[in-house]
């Protein structure tokens, strides 16, 4: 399906209007097949792919390191404030947490959608990181991506 977009037509996609982010929903089952290819598209368009919320992904809990190559590639990765502060299980915590130690999350988020949400809340994770983020070298981790998460701040 990437393929046959314009350059112009993915543009509309874009996170803020932006065209050099575009956010892939990650599913909650299952791996996507083509997600591989997707970001190699992407990335060669100058585009660079938001993988949002991998760590809910009963794959990605078992094998965090799966998201690696695309991470290698270019996809930067968004990981759920809620998930990460534990009101959405132990498992997707444990999975946020350890791509925080892996260095494979580089983004925070509140996971609102702007039609369900006046002011969308990140929970004790965006007030108080070091709190839910017991590893020092961890929280060191999530901070060095800072220059992509202004990028996309100033998108909103």
């Amino acid at each position: 399906w990437l393929d046959r977009l314009s350059d112009d037509d993915l543009v509309r996609f874009g996170l803020g209007g932006s065209p050099h982010y575009v956010l892939l929903e990650f599913p909650y089952a299952g791996w996507p097949l083509s997600l591989h290819e997707w970001v190699f598209q992407l990335t060669t368009r100058e585009i660079t792919p938001v993988i949002a919320h991998p760590e809910r992904n009963a794959d990605v809990q078992a094998e965090p390191e799966e998201l690696r190559p695309l991470v290698d590639a270019g996809a930067l990765v968004q990981i759920t404030a809620a998930s990460l502060d534990g009101r959405i299980g132990r498992s997707a915590r444990a999975a946020a947490t350890a791509l925080i130690e892996k260095g494979l999350a580089h983004l925070l988020a509140s996971d609102a959608h702007p039609a369900q949400f006046d002011r969308p809340e990140c929970g004790d994770a965006e007030h108080h990181p070091d709190d839910v983020i017991a590893d020092d070298a961890a929280m060191k981790k999530l901070q060095a991506t800072e220059r992509h998460q202004l990028e996309l701040k100033e998108l909103a």
